[in-house]
């Protein structure tokens, strides 16, 4: 039986779902791994084609910004781990319209090598970095955070010098969505297969539901029978995001359980 049959037949086909136990659990896997495969690359599609066309445009452009927002004729000298700057200290290189921002943090970056580190300094500059004689201050949350200068080699930072090191970075920039779709795809494709263990405890609920209706199977026929039934919860999933739809409280569990309800009751009370 072709893929496509089974994903129609996992739908409603009772008699599918009486053969289910004569199948090898194997099988019933590999199904199920080809199923989640075919709904990741559904349901990444979107996502992909927004990063590819706007992410990725964007990203093209963060270059030109950094290389633009670092001042012209500025210079900050690294020598012997020291740090000395040709521009007035404190030295403020501001988060574009941060005056018209609610974050409290207005400036980027602060240079003042001549001013002691402290914590209620650090709070004044309303900076995310200061960059004093020897170190470079950082804070996240309540913690402040030294990295050390004197390991870092002699070197002068103007905008040359970011222009150049952007230079070498660019080329690499087109290869970015390639990564993010392969992220995307391999998370979502993980998340999928992480059902096979939420199955463990669907299965149980399908093992009592067909004791119920009086159609008893093993726990392990049971746990076939939910990769199967699994399907139209999954196609309704991918729907629903699609359609930016989140669904009700515990969708797929009710949806495989009706599923597995409705292939098992006798024919004579689906009639009714």
């Amino acid at each position: 039986m072709n893929f496509i049959q089974k994903i129609k037949n996992s739908i409603y086909s009772p008699e599918f779902y009486s053969n289910i136990p004569k199948e090898s659990l194997g099988s019933s896997i590999k199904y199920f791994l080809l199923l989640i495969l075919l709904a990741t690359v559904i349901t990444a599609i979107v996502p992909i084609w927004l990063f590819a066309t706007i992410g990725q445009k964007e990203i093209n452009t963060i270059p030109g910004k950094v290389v633009n927002a670092f001042p012209k004729g500025l210079e900050v000298k690294i020598k012997g781990g020291k740090v000395s700057t040709n521009a007035r200290e404190p030295y403020f290189i501001t988060i574009p319209n941060s005056e018209n921002s609610s974050n409290q943090v207005k400036n980027l970056i602060v240079i003042d090598t001549k001013t002691p580190f402290s914590a209620t300094k650090f709070d004044q500059y309303s900076s995310f970095v200061w960059v004093t004689k020897d170190s470079v201050f950082t804070k996240d949350r309540s913690q402040f955070k030294a990295f050390d200068l004197s390991g870092v080699s002699d070197t002068t930072i103007n905008r040359g010098f970011v222009a150049s090191a952007f230079a070498k970075i660019t080329p690499w920039l087109k290869y970015v969505t390639f990564v993010i779709s392969v992220f995307i795809l391999l998370g979502l494709y993980i998340f999928n297969f992480l059902r096979l263990i939420f199955f463990f405890f669907l299965a149980f609920l399908a093992w009592l539901l067909l004791k119920l209706i009086k159609k008893p199977l093993s726990y392990a026929d049971s746990y076939k029978v939910v990769l199967y039934a699994g399907t139209l919860s999954l196609i309704v999933e991918v729907l629903a995001g699609v359609a930016h739809w989140y669904g009700f409280p515990f969708m797929f569990t009710l949806i495989t359980l009706l599923v597995v309800l409705f292939n098992f009751l006798p024919a004579n009370l689906q009639r009714k």
